[in-house]
């Protein structure tokens, strides 16, 4: 797994790369490395995408769902974009997309992300 990151305003968007699993989450600590980026900025928001994201497993989802619980103890917008079809059909099958956002693209991630300052 790869995951590279930007900063759009106040959000900071995760670029991730290659399968979100329990060998590869584990030995590149996504949730830290995601946690030691935002101590750094002035973040209000975070959206990962999953475009290149090959597959998720269960420990993969658990890791998902510890970043949402996480900006949602710390009062960040939280959202998923670009999940393909493998990706997105595990995020459903989990029922991840009943307590997060899910969209299509990087602007519609980011006008969901605008409608939460509102």
């Amino acid at each position: 797994m790869i995951v590279s990151d930007r900063k759009k305003d106040k959000t900071c968007i995760f670029d991730i790369a290659g399968e979100i699993s329990g060998t590869t989450a584990r030995n590149q600590h996504l949730n830290s490395y995601i946690k030691h980026r935002l101590e750094k900025d002035s973040i209000t928001a975070i959206a990962l995408n999953l475009e290149k994201v090959e597959a998720v497993d269960s420990y993969g989802l658990g890791v998902i769902i510890q970043l949402y619980k996480f900006t949602k103890s710390e009062q960040l917008g939280f959202v998923l974009f670009h999940a393909n079809g493998d990706v997105s059909a595990m995020l459903n099958l989990s029922g991840l997309n009943e307590i997060t956002t899910i969209v299509d693209s990087e602007e519609d991630a980011l006008a969901h992300i605008a409608s939460l300052d509102e």
